[in-house]
Parts: structure tokens; C-alpha cells; sequence
């Protein structure tokens, strides 16, 4: 009896695990990002953005690779938590876990960056 209850309850960590936790799929999709114009002007010809990133799911979601295809030589970011990698393509929070509280963070720029998730690893 004690040795089919041990199978069982190993088979459901196995279960359990192999499904991220408690059933929980992550995907980059899970993922959603808004960006708004705050109002203010920053500079000469820069409009400051405010962005939010969230991370709908359970699990961790580390080296947020986002599209950015707007972002140019005015752009103004912190890169701690917007880099700009080349290609079109940002890296958020510094590569660290995006989990349950969003990521805000403000840019300033001549235009809206257009954000979008890509990949990330995630992790449970």
C-alpha cells in the first residue's frame, strides 16, 4: 500500500512539474505591454512615453526580448530597463524576471517605439 501511495505521489510531481506548476503554460504571449503618451516634452522635439509590462501568467519570464521598431537616435532610455540591442530589437528589465508586478518605465522620443513581445525564458 505504502509503495503504490509513493508511485502515486511521484507521478504527480511528474505531472505537476512537467506542466510548469499547477498546471500553469506560459507563453510570450502572456506577455502584454501598453505604452502612452505622459503629456510631457522632453527636449526639443521629445514627447515622454510611459510603458507597463505585464506578465499574466505564474511563472517567470526572464530576457524579455521585445520588438521595438520605432527606437532611433533620439530615442532616450534608461537601458537598465529599456537596451536597445540592434536590429529592432530591446531587452527589458536588464534581462531580469518580469513576474506578477508590472515593469513601468518612462522613454523619451519623436515617436511611439511600438513595443511588442518576442521571446523570453520562462521559467516555473
Amino acid at each position: 500500500m505504502a509503495l503504490t501511495s509513493l508511485k502515486l505521489f511521484v507521478f504527480l510531481l511528474i505531472v505537476f512539474f512537467s506542466e510548469g506548476g499547477m498546471g500553469q503554460k506560459c507563453k510570450i504571449s502572456d506577455i502584454s505591454i501598453s505604452e502612452r503618451k505622459t503629456g510631457r516634452q522632453v527636449g526639443k522635439g521629445l514627447s515622454e512615453f510611459e510603458v507597463v509590462v505585464k506578465n499574466n501568467c505564474a511563472c517567470a519570464q526572464f530576457n524579455l526580448l521585445v520588438g521595438c521598431p520605432g527606437f532611433n537616435p533620439q530615442t532616450r532610455a534608461n537601458p537598465r530597463w529599456l537596451k536597445y540591442l540592434g536590429g529592432g530589437d530591446c531587452l527589458i528589465n536588464s534581462g531580469y524576471a518580469v513576474i506578477a508586478f508590472p515593469v513601468r518605465f518612462v522613454y523619451s522620443s519623436n515617436l511611439q517605439l511600438g513595443l511588442f513581445p518576442k521571446k523570453s525564458d520562462i521559467r516555473c
